[in-house]
Parts: C-alpha cells; structure tokens; sequence
C-alpha cells in the first residue's frame, strides 16, 4: 500500500491593497486513489515574509509589491 500526500497551489489573488491571497489543495492518496481532500486559505500582507511559500507564490509577491505598495499598504494600517 503507498501513501501519497500532495500539496498544491490552485488560486492566488491580489486584492486591491496588495494583500495576497493563497489556496492551497492537500490531497491524501492510497495506492494512487484519491481519499481526502481539504483547500487552505492563507492570506499575505505586503512586506510579508514568504520566502517558506512556493515558488510561484513568491514570484507574484516580488511583483506585485512594489515599494510604493508596501509604503501604502504600511500608512493605511498605521503601522
């Protein structure tokens, strides 16, 4: 009997004040037959560190924060 476990990433989104948003799919497979499947949602604000998150992931957040975006992102909350 093989036991797989599968972690993918099957949405990303950017809201408007640059926050990032993650849906991640985990699968659990016996023997190449799917069992469970559970859907994750993370959320990442700009200057976040996700430098632990998928390649693809990291490459969206390099992009869409910008210094302006997190300088922005920074004065609306008041940090």
């Amino acid at each position: 009997m093989t036991i797989e476990q599968k972690i993918e990433v099957v949405s990303i989104e950017i809201s408007k004040n640059g926050i990032v948003h993650v849906v991640t799919e985990e699968s659990f497979m016996v023997n190449k037959v799917v069992k469970s499947k559970t859907q994750n949602r993370q959320g990442f604000v700009p200057g976040d560190d996700v430098s632990a998150q998928p390649q693809n992931v990291q490459a969206i957040c390099n992009v869409a924060w910008t210094s302006e975006v997190i300088a922005a992102y920074k004065n609306n909350i008041g940090v």
